[in-house]
């Protein structure tokens, strides 16, 4: 079975609290992977075809996100990494958002940003060093050009 269901105190359920603030009246299309997607690939296969997909659709997954150049019917030909998002593995199952308003990773590294505005390196109040993908349970880490802090900094703790 395919679920969005996060924990109660994962960054993932902090992204999909924030999209259903932002996008309240708007539901994205969605479909789920066909096939696992290895990163550095550049081809997705879809369960179904969604009606906003074709060349120019952004589809969000988790971390990755990725640019369509073409499909034909549920294979697209894919640029991932789109808006130097991480092109990661992706598992068969995991569900994709087809246009979204916003992306997983956007609204992450908003959040990330002002949960970090909170820290500084001599007062360490907080800092969000990895996250939980929903669609694998993986944890994976935040690449430190994001990091508004150094990372290992004393009193930051890492989100599990």
């Amino acid at each position: 079975m395919t679920s969005l269901a996060t924990s109660t105190y994962s960054v993932a359920r902090q992204i999909a609290d924030t999209r259903r603030l932002l996008s309240a009246s708007l539901a994205d299309e969605l479909t789920t992977l066909a096939a696992d997607y290895t990163a550095g690939s550049d081809t997705l296969t879809l369960t179904t075809v969604p009606k906003r997909l074709g060349a120019g659709t952004v589809l969000s997954c988790g971390a990755a996100t990725f640019y369509v150049l073409s499909n034909s019917t549920s294979q697209c030909t894919v640029i991932a990494g789109y808006e130097g998002n991480p092109d990661v593995d992706v598992p068969a199952g995991s569900v994709v958002r087809v246009a979204p308003r916003f992306t997983d990773y956007q609204l992450f590294t908003v959040l990330k940003s002002v949960v970090g505005s909170l820290s500084s390196p001599e007062n360490g109040l907080y800092g969000i060093v990895k996250w939980q993908d929903v669609r694998d349970d993986e944890m994976y880490p935040i690449p430190d050009e994001l990091l508004p802090y150094h990372a290992g900094v004393a009193g930051q703790v890492e989100d599990h």
